[in-house]
């Protein structure tokens, strides 16, 4: 996904489930009230659009995917909500499980943590090899 966003050229980015749920049909939905509402990011539940500018400076890894709202909240960005179809899902099975969820987590945390100070790299590298 980071890698996608990065090479994203226009001025909107839209993200979306691969296993059928999500209706592209929803996207001028989204893109409207994006512009209408003068906000960021418009989320319809995992349908997200983002202005472009929203991916500056940030890289995305490992479950971050599920936390970018999140990030951008932090960071000040504007978030509006709004409702969408959702089909049923074609395609797959949802992995949504508590390990997931703790996955996510450890991801939310080091992310602010290695934002804090560059030197917290370094610290935890020094822990390591202190084992």
């Amino acid at each position: 996904m980071d890698c996608g966003i990065k090479h994203a050229s226009g001025r909107y980015i839209v993200t979306m489930d691969g296993d059928g749920q999500n209706d592209p049909a929803d996207i001028p939905a989204l893109v409207r009230a994006l512009e209408e509402k003068e906000v960021d990011v418009v989320s319809g539940c995992s349908l997200k659009i983002y202005r472009a500018e929203c991916f500056r400076g940030i890289s995305l890894f490992g479950e971050m995917h599920r936390c970018i709202p999140a990030v951008l909240k932090i960071k000040g960005f504007k978030i509006a909500e709004l409702e969408v179809n959702h089909r049923p899902r074609r395609a797959a099975t949802a992995k949504y499980t508590w390990k997931r969820g703790v996955e996510g987590l450890i991801d939310m945390l080091s992310r602010n943590y290695f934002q804090t100070s560059p030197d917290n790299a370094y610290s935890i590298g020094e822990v390591v090899r202190r084992e």
